[in-house]
C-alpha cells in the first residue's frame, strides 16, 4: 500500500508547490497530533 499523504507531499514538492519552510511546520504539527 501507498501512503496516500506521503504521495501527495512528494508531488507537490516535486511540483514546487510546497516549501520546505511548510513541509517542516506541516510535519511538526503532525507529531504533536500524534503525541
Amino acid at each position: 500500500k501507498y501512503n496516500f499523504s506521503g504521495v501527495l507531499l512528494a508531488t507537490a514538492i516535486h511540483e514546487g508547490l510546497i516549501k520546505p519552510q511548510q513541509i517542516k511546520n506541516y510535519l511538526l504539527s503532525s507529531l504533536r497530533v500524534i503525541k
